[in-house]
């Protein structure tokens, strides 16, 4: 293991903001600090925080500084150990940097020595806080494969990352983990320098303590979204409920489903697959709304590498500026991209359902609407048939019968009807009859006639419109 020169450990919590408990949360912070810095130095950042909470809310998306070192703070019976300590709130999260600093040379052991001073949330915040290591150090002199160093430094905090991406900078190194894990961890980083110079110079000073928490804070709000909300509570919904739905779909579109052949299964089908639709729009909501939200931080995340890293030639500028953004955001970026195709899936589900939806209020439009014309076809009908029966008086009767009778005879038949109250009956009902076939049979004619008069032809076209066509050719 090579000599190091300033060996530092950034400790960065990264909290949910929830109001007035930010300000216990940093009183826990500073509580930990007491423990190893003077009393007037915790004295000083303690009326800091008093300070900043009488000022008035500001907005949401804004950066409220709480708390700030002045300068490294000595650690008595711990020299050269030094400690400074930053707490703001960048938009709704809040974060705590701890800054252990070994203000000499070092090596590998130093970083067993700064863990012992690391700072350990209470449980109450150990479940919603995030945590990211950045672990930086000037090399005194050149080594060969500075990955290897990188993976001990790391293995020596406890963390072992399965594959550090190595980064070059301009006078350092970043190592950065190529994947992340499916659970909630936290996120280790080392920036090795070439040389003490680098180590000293002021953009080296702005990546660790500016940069870097943004780095951690729109990665960890990613996966915070991803693997505590997504993953835990949207994805599973979103899937069942999208498998229900195409089953139910091809239970009434599927080749093997019969049609409907009266309003009332119509309708109870499309009140099952609009409360199914339903569902499946509320779930689909909730995942666009999360995917907004770690679409907002990716963002975030590739504005400022993007800013911090294309300076120019000053140190800890990258050489390919967007190779280094996209091997950092890597990660991060394939928790959204499996975040957009569920959610691209789940719109399909949604516009099969639309159409599955207006299918069937379409079928059941026309069922009820058919089962109306025949309504009022029947109504006609019988409407006519009464109407004709109460035309035919004992006067008519006696003629209608009379001509019944010649034509049962001219048919050779030998029954006749009686000249009675039951002959005149039997006279109505004839009339009846003959009244509903001939209204039967106009009926059908004017229907028949009135398709053919605006049935188009197979080319899509009516006839007017191609004469029309023809005239203006």
């Amino acid at each position: 293991m090579p000599s190091l020169y300033r060996p530092t450990v950034h400790q960065i919590q990264v909290i949910p903001e929830t109001g007035e408990n930010a300000v216990a949360r940093v009183e826990a912070a500073l509580d930990h600090l007491a423990r190893w810095i003077p009393t007037e130095e915790v004295a000083h950042l303690r009326n800091q925080l008093a300070a900043a909470c009488i000022q008035e809310q500001p907005a949401r998306d804004a950066r409220i500084a709480l708390v700030r070192s002045r300068a490294l703070y000595p650690v008595p019976d711990h020299f050269p150990l030094r400690v400074a300590f930053f707490a703001y709130r960048e938009g709704v999260s809040l974060i705590l940097h701890f800054i252990w600093h070994w203000d000499g040379d070092g090596d590998e052991g130093t970083f067993a020595i700064l863990r012992d001073f690391l700072w350990r949330p209470p449980p109450d915040l150990a479940e919603h806080a995030g945590e990211g290591l950045l672990l930086t150090a000037a090399l005194k002199e050149e080594v060969d494969d500075r990955a290897i160093v990188a993976e001990a430094l790391l293995s020596t905090l406890g963390q072992r990352p399965t594959a550090l991406a190595l980064l070059t900078l301009r006078g350092a190194t970043l190592h950065v983990p190529r994947r992340r894990p499916l659970t909630p961890a936290t996120y280790p980083a080392i920036l090795l320098f070439d040389n003490p110079e680098i180590e000293e110079a002021s953009a080296s000073d702005r990546f660790a303590t500016v940069v870097w928490p943004l780095v951690v804070l729109y990665t960890l709000r990613v996966e915070q979204v991803y693997l505590r909300v997504y993953r835990n509570h949207i994805d599973t919904r979103l899937r069942e409920e999208g498998e229900v739905l195409c089953r139910r779909l091809e239970e009434l579109f599927g080749r093997e489903s019969g049609r409907f052949f009266s309003p009332r299964p119509a309708q109870a089908a499309l009140t099952s697959l609009i409360a199914a639709q339903h569902r499946l729009y509320q779930t689909l909501a909730e995942a666009e709304a999360q995917l907004r939200d770690v679409q907002r931080d990716l963002a975030n995340l590739t504005d400022i590498l993007a800013e911090t890293l294309t300076t120019g030639k000053e140190p800890l500028t990258a050489y390919s500026p967007e190779v280094m953004v996209r091997l950092v955001s890597a990660p991060v970026r394939r928790m959204v991209n499996q975040m957009e195709a569920d959610v691209a899936q789940a719109r399909v589900w949604a516009e099969q359902a639309a159409h599955g939806v207006d299918a069937l209020r379409i079928q059941a439009d026309l069922l009820e609407t058919n089962y109306e014309w025949v309504l009022n076809w029947v109504i006609g009908l019988v409407g006519t048939a009464i109407a004709m029966a109460q035309l035919v008086d004992s006067a008519a009767a006696k003629v209608l019968r009379a001509w019944l009778n010649a034509g049962l005879a001219w048919l050779h038949i030998s029954h006749r009807i009686p000249e009675d109250h039951a002959g005149v009956l039997v006279v109505r009902v004839f009339v009846m009859l003959l009244a509903m076939l001939i209204v039967a049979v106009l009926l059908k004619i004017t229907f028949t006639m009135s398709g053919l008069r605006y049935r188009k032809p197979p080319g899509g076209e009516d006839r007017s419109d191609r004469t029309k066509a023809a005239r203006q050719g």
